[in-house]
Parts: structure tokens; C-alpha cells; sequence
């Protein structure tokens, strides 16, 4: 039942999608803000972002190994084209918000994930958005947002998959070569969950 009614207000939500850069997110984090997507889907958590401790990590490797850090991390950080974030908002001493970027800046592909954990650390949704954008090829680029949702049976559902506009609009799919269909539908795995929030929070799960 709980996996129906996120669903369901995953779909309410689905024109809310701004926020599909790095650089837009981290200017909002800097100020205190959330861009639209995140806020809605922080609403889906019970998360409010005024009440709830943030955490905060960053990666410099190709493994994506997350090291604590006070402040929001920022690009100025990476020490090779590879290069990650992650914010944690925990409720009472429980997080249940994970917002991570992975990126590699040289050839512009950025994958944002959102995971919703319930108060025992069970991810119960996820909403990806996938972009590239090729530094020479503008115009080859596309960015690919998917949103799914797990049952306490850990059965997922595929709630929203569309191609997106840099603004956040739906805009009409795409026909995308082997390599960039398979990137394009990529989602960062739930199991990396506990270990992201082992690195950042010292142990807390």
C-alpha cells in the first residue's frame, strides 16, 4: 500500500523536474534551497529540509568512495574528471534522503540519484536523471529521468521514464545509439545505499 501511494504522488509531481544540472543543485544547496525535483521528492521522504540534519560527502576516484566534508562540496574539489557528491537529510537520527551525483566532466555525463529510505534504512523509491552532454556535440545531447518505486518485498515499479529538456520539460524520446540507451536508462543500484551512508556518517545506518 505504501509503495501505491508514493507512486501515485510521484505522478502528481511528474511536472515538477527542474533542478537537471550539478551547477543549478549546488548553487541551491549553498543557499539553503532545494530546486523543485528535490523538494518533491523530500516531500515523498517526510523529509523537510529546514528541520532535517544534513550530511554531506564528496568523491575524488573512479570507485566513488565518499569522504565526509563540513560544507557543500563543490567541482573546485576534483582532482580528476571523475568527481561525486552526496547529501544525507536525516529525521531524528534516521536518514531518509540520499541525494548523490556522479559525474565524469570531461566527456559531460552526470548521473543525479535520489533514494528515499523508511525510518528502518529500506529504500522504498528512487528517481535517477541521466544526462550527457558532449563538450563538442551540443547538440547530441539528452537527459533521461526514471523513477521507480520498491514493495517491502523489494519488487520494484517503474513509475515515470521520459526524456527531459534542460528546463525540466517532457520532451519527446529519442532515438539514442546502444551505448547511450543503455546510459540513459542506468540507475545506481540500492545495495550501494548502506556502504555510501557507512563513508559519510561514520558508521550510522
Amino acid at each position: 500500500m505504501k509503495a501505491i501511494v508514493i507512486a501515485a504522488a510521484l505522478l502528481v509531481v511528474g511536472t515538477a523536474s527542474a533542478q537537471t544540472s550539478f551547477d543549478e543543485h549546488y548553487e541551491l544547496a549553498k543557499a539553503g534551497k532545494l530546486g523543485a525535483r528535490e523538494a518533491s521528492f523530500a516531500k515523498l521522504c517526510g523529509v523537510d529540509r529546514d528541520t532535517a540534519k544534513i550530511t554531506y560527502g564528496y568523491s575524488v576516484d573512479e570507485g566513488f568512495n565518499l569522504k565526509p566534508i563540513a560544507t557543500v562540496p563543490g567541482t573546485d574539489l576534483a582532482q580528476i574528471d571523475n568527481f561525486g557528491t552526496a547529501e544525507v537529510r536525516s529525521v531524528d537520527g534516521k536518514p531518509r534522503l540520499l541525494n548523490v551525483w556522479n559525474m565524469i566532466m570531461d566527456t559531460g555525463n552526470y548521473q543525479n540519484d535520489f533514494f528515499c529510505l523508511d525510518a528502518n534504512g529500506k529504500v522504498t523509491a528512487e528517481e535517477t536523471l541521466n544526462t550527457n552532454e558532449p563538450p563538442n556535440e551540443p547538440a547530441k545531447g539528452w537527459r533521461h529521468l526514471e523513477r521507480v518505486t520498491f514493495a517491502a518485498d523489494g519488487k520494484k515499479t517503474v513509475v515515470k521514464s521520459i526524456f527531459v529538456s534542460k528546463t525540466g520539460a517532457t520532451v519527446m524520446p529519442l532515438k539514442l545509439d546502444k551505448d547511450d540507451k543503455f546510459m540513459a536508462m542506468d540507475m545506481m543500484s540500492p545495495d550501494n545505499v548502506p556502504t555510501m551512508l557507512k563513508q559519510m556518517m561514520g558508521g550510522t545506518k
